[in-house]
């Protein structure tokens, strides 16, 4: 891309964005705005069902449908049939952890930023089947400590090591490529949460190495919410049988009650959806497939650190950031604050952020005695004015509180 075109690039994808030019929206993280041609999409599909039926606009949707496959396909380096949709990413993981060809009594090991949502499955996954679990303390730089990951895996009988590719409460970028060859040198598999890293940092399963990978719609993809998605190798999921498959992808075969898997759909779809959002998250993959990531993470990266140096120097504003903190998610904290109220007067004058509870990483923060931060997450649509704007916010919220 040259330079004349990445200049063009920022008001063009701002254009498409109708909510950027009524907020300075920093909760990236949480759920970005979508671009245009996803909102068509999303409302095409209602008005065309209010006009001829459910059933009827889903099989008449049902020829472009394939865009999910092909460009979520395009996206991570892999094939069409290895992509499934599912309801959200915590649906995708809990889908996809189930079905891993997982024994009782097989051991997990995960980062100790591992989401909530995400540990919950973990701890569901031991009660039923006696998982064992086996968190791993993150490095001095906030990735998951490779040294100690290497030990556990030469020590113990580790089955499947799930990694967040970045927290939610942080822009650690953690070395999936790295891991995934520490397992493949063991037998064990690697399971990666990329909801952050969908549509914000390069990927390509296929050169990384790694067996699954989930991923929402809402957050970087910037597709509806309600969606999402995994990546299984095609030969492992060969191997996976779904807790609680529906006729999507199993059929009764006989009076008898016996059923067999279809071959010709992805293992842990269902039958029922958000028809509208599943068209919504296709055209939210198509729009990212069309950019490049090798900029759009460039980008992100640069705005993130205009927002630490533009925040640190604020009396009474604590920007924490790990050395290995490299992505558009910045978490800050407000000492003797009330944390969700400073959130609140930010959104209540434009500018969005998040508060990022102890649930977005329960072992990594509780551990800390951590409350909480504010989440300031840049996109590629915000602008260099938007970081100023956040700044200048946070400055008018202190003096206002000080008064």
């Amino acid at each position: 891309m040259s330079e004349d075109e990445r200049s063009r690039q920022v008001p063009r994808l701002r254009d498409e964005t109708p909510g950027a030019s009524h907020v300075a929206h920093f909760n990236n993280a949480g759920c970005s705005l979508p671009p245009r041609p996803v909102i068509d999409a999303q409302i095409g599909y209602l008005e065309e069902e209010s006009l001829i039926g459910g059933y009827e606009a889903a099989e008449k949707f049902a020829s472009n449908a394939s865009e999910f496959y092909t460009c979520g396909a395009e996206i991570l380096g892999c094939m069409p049939e290895e992509i499934g949709f599912c309801q959200s990413a915590t649906d995708a993981w809990r889908k996809v952890i189930y079905a891993l060809p997982l024994g009782k009594g097989s051991t997990i090991a995960f980062d100790e930023s591992i989401f909530g949502g995400n540990l919950l499955a973990l701890i569901d996954g031991q009660a039923r089947f006696g998982w064992q679990l086996r968190p791993v303390d993150l490095s001095e730089s906030g990735t998951i400590d490779l040294s100690l990951l290497t030990r556990v895996l030469r020590e113990e009988s580790v089955d499947l090591v799930a990694v967040s590719h970045m927290p939610a409460q942080s822009g650690v970028l953690n070395p999936i490529a790295e891991i995934a060859q520490m397992t493949t040198k063991v037998g064990s598999l690697t399971l990666v949460d990329a909801c952050q890293t969908l549509g914000q940092a390069p990927l390509d399963v296929k050169k990384q190495g790694i067996d699954g990978l989930i991923f929402t719609g809402r957050k970087y993809l910037r597709g509806p919410r309600g969606t999402g998605g995994y990546f299984v190798r095609r030969d492992l999921a060969a191997d996976m049988t779904p807790l609680g498959p529906d006729i999507r992808v199993a059929e009764i075969t006989n009076s008898a009650l016996d059923w067999q898997l279809r071959s010709d759909v992805p293992r842990l779809e269902q039958w029922e959806r958000s028809w509208s959002g599943f068209a919504g998250a296709a055209a939210a993959l198509k729009y990212l497939s069309e950019l490049d990531s090798d900029w759009i993470w460039a980008r992100i990266t640069t705005l993130a650190e205009m927002v630490v140096a533009c925040l640190k120097p604020i009396k009474g504003v604590i920007v924490r950031r790990w050395a290995a903190e490299v992505g558009g998610i910045v978490v800050f904290d407000l000492p003797g604050r009330d944390l969700v109220a400073a959130r609140d007067w930010l959104r209540a004058i434009g500018v969005n952020v998040m508060f990022a509870g102890p649930q977005n990483a329960p072992i990594e923060m509780l551990r800390r005695g951590e409350r909480g931060w504010l989440r300031a997450s840049v996109h590629y649509y915000n602008t260099e004015e938007d970081v100023e704007r956040l700044a200048a916010a946070i400055s008018d919220y202190l003096s206002a509180e000080n008064r």
